[in-house]
């Protein structure tokens, strides 16, 4: 169970990284 939070506490972290990186590849394309 601890794993399991240590994903879903991780996850959400992981994503906003992926969409500031997409944000900043969109800056380079534009």
């Amino acid at each position: 169970m601890n794993n399991l939070k240590n994903i879903q506490t991780i996850l959400p972290a992981l994503l906003v990284l992926n969409s500031d990186e997409r944000a900043n590849q969109q800056k380079y394309l534009w």
